[in-house]
């Protein structure tokens, strides 16, 4: 991957055309024009928030005269609410501690990722120090006059979405998992829906909030319903959710959580 302010993108578009990915700022003095992402049209874009105020990017630059560790957390909780799934973090390698204090019960790996700034001059991956223990996703491990470089270790990364995963088998004589199950966000409530279960009397719906260490924590909500959807369901507010639904009447196979 290869990253630079606006003036060297056409610059990085000569020298690296096959470049895989390519990270560049959306606001700020040194954010890219649309003409200048378009230089990159086989590149997965990769964007870059200079300040925690801005609820946009895949990343947030901690550095410096942009945003500060102690922004983190809030910056990746709205980045969530508005369906980034892992958001990041950009930071050097000696600001990871602040990093990981600032994003307070935020987990490094499962809730966010770190790209990390070590200039060795050779790509290598960086082990956060902290705990618990984890790796960084991406390493920039070249900075010159034209371009920086960066080694991607996380083959998903950016993590914009949930990983995808295949229905549950439902046990001979179980109802299949209901299909598609969605949750919109609208502000502290949230709106679930999923396909309907020929020969389902109703559903069963489990909400959780998820705790400092990502585990299931407080029942929101657990209940029969007789349709295929929950809308207005009250959030307390701050951190992850997730939900699970199944038919009933017989019991059906539950779906995997959906996190939000």
């Amino acid at each position: 991957m290869y990253d630079g302010i606006n003036s060297l993108a056409a610059g990085i578009a000569r020298q690296f055309p096959n470049a895989t990915k390519v990270a560049g700022y959306i606001n700020g003095i040194y954010a890219w024009s649309h003409a200048q992402w378009n230089l990159f049209p086989h590149a997965d874009h990769v964007t870059i928030s200079v300040t925690a105020a801005a609820n946009a990017g895949d990343v947030l630059d901690v550095e410096v005269g942009d945003a500060a560790p102690n922004q983190a957390a809030g910056w990746i909780a709205m980045r969530k609410a508005a369906g980034l799934y892992r958001p990041t973090i950009y930071c050097s390698r000696s600001v990871i501690p602040a990093v990981r204090a600032g994003t307070g019960n935020y987990v490094l790996g499962k809730d966010y990722d770190i790209w990390v700034a070590d200039y060795t001059g050779s790509p290598h991956q960086v082990t956060a120090p902290g705990t618990p223990s984890a790796t960084c996703a991406a390493t920039q491990y070249e900075s010159t006059a034209n371009w920086d470089a960066s080694m991607v270790y996380d083959t998903g990364w950016p993590h914009r979405k949930p990983p995808v995963q295949p229905p549950p088998v439902p046990l001979p004589g179980q109802l299949p998992a209901p299909a598609g199950l969605s949750a919109t966000l609208h502000g502290f409530s949230v709106n679930l829906g999923w396909g309907a279960v020929p020969g389902a009397a109703g559903y069963e719906v489990e909400v959780y909030h998820h705790n400092a260490a990502g585990i299931y924590g407080d029942i929101v909500f657990h209940q029969r319903v007789t349709g295929n959807h929950v809308a207005g369901l009250a959030l307390p507010g701050g951190g992850q959710y997730q939900a699970r639904v199944r038919a009933k009447d017989p019991d059906g196979a539950w779906t995997d959580w959906k996190v939000f």
